[in-house]
């Protein structure tokens, strides 16, 4: 399992281009359980986030995980869950509504996701 997770975010919090290009980790996990969730965001919701598949993990104790980069199992066990439709519900905090949402960062977080092994630090680790 390669995954990669972003540092925790402080105030004044960063986009998420910015946080991938400083604060991400990318971690290597061997013999691990847990869940792989995936998402699909279809090209109509650009705006709410990036188009296409995603893949998450979460290890069996909750303690390991990030966004899927690659992977291999022997055996697994899957579901799939067709969300028709879902509630959106915005903060109304006063930092939340002052937040630049609608400038598109697609370019800027394919470029950093393409350099991602080159400039991330890595960590191995077995389970």
């Amino acid at each position: 399992m390669f995954v990669r997770s972003e540092l925790k975010q402080e105030k004044p919090y960063k986009s998420l281009d910015q946080a991938l290009s400083t604060d991400q980790r990318e971690f290597h996990y061997e013999n691990i359980k847990g869940t792989v969730v995936a998402l699909y965001c279809p090209d109509y919701m650009g705006g709410l986030n990036t188009p296409g598949w995603h893949f998450h993990f979460i290890s069996h104790d909750r303690t390991k995980g990030g966004h899927i980069l690659d992977l291999s199992f022997e055996t697994a066990e899957a579901a799939f869950d067709l969300t028709e439709s879902f509630d959106l519900y915005l903060s109304d905090d006063e930092d939340f509504q002052r937040m630049e949402l609608s400038k598109d960062v697609s370019d800027a977080i394919k470029k950093v996701e393409t350099n991602e092994s080159e400039s991330a630090p890595s960590v191995s680790e077995s389970k």
